[in-house]
């Protein structure tokens, strides 16, 4: 009867153990199949974030060339995650322009800059790895930015299809990683995302850099 006892109590045991990882294993963090490179500037739970509020993410470790330039256009936020955002969804920002250069691979060489004119920050990338297959891909860009007296470390998240006109279907997400020197407030807190999309669907295939067509 001990024996009877013991293997149905050991039999128990063991089913507990495969329910409790099962559920453990589904709660996992998704691993995203993105070069490690792009995981050392933003960590997949960002990534996830930012998947689930309407960012895509082209995975892959075989992207296109998306060597040139490219005018986003009028930018559209879709999504924010601070409950008292001073941008509500549907805020409409100016234009950026993005440089993509020398690239090998997986890793590009990247430049933008605000085109409002009032604009007074200025970027300085410390790298650029990006994603994808086929046509589709995604850039993840790692940024020094300063803005006046506020030095800030920035992510922007990049995706799209490049074509023959430009970036289809082009989305923006933004992280803001530190900051120094903000002591008014004046940018979000760390921690925070953003996700914009271009208003025309396509950020416009560019000759000239900062300026020009």
């Amino acid at each position: 009867m001990k024996r009877v006892m013991y293997a149905l109590c050991a039999g128990v045991f063991a089913l507990f153990a495969l329910v409790s990882c099962s559920k453990s294993d589904s709660n996992e963090p998704k691993q995203f199949d993105i070069p490690a490179e792009a995981k050392a500037i933003i960590s997949e739970e960002y990534i996830a974030k930012m998947k689930a509020n309407g960012m895509t993410i082209n995975e892959g470790t075989n992207p296109p060339n998306i060597e040139g330039i490219f005018a986003t256009g009028i930018l559209e936020m879709i999504y924010t995650s601070l409950e008292n955002d001073g941008y509500p969804i549907g805020q409409e920002i100016e234009s950026y322009r993005f440089k993509f250069y020398e690239q090998k691979g997986t890793k590009v060489k990247t430049d933008y800059i605000n085109e409002a004119i009032t604009a007074n920050d200025q970027a300085r990338g410390r790298g650029t790895i990006i994603s994808g297959n086929g046509n589709k891909f995604t850039a993840y860009l790692d940024m020094d930015v300063t803005d006046l007296e506020i030095k800030t470390r920035d992510v922007s998240v990049l995706s799209g299809e490049i074509t023959p006109e430009g970036i289809k279907d082009f989305q923006y997400g933004f992280l803001k990683i530190e900051k120094t020197g903000d002591t008014t407030g004046r940018m979000v807190p760390e921690g925070t995302i953003r996700i914009w999309v271009s208003q025309s669907k396509l950020a416009v295939k560019k000759q000239e850099y900062p300026t020009g067509d």
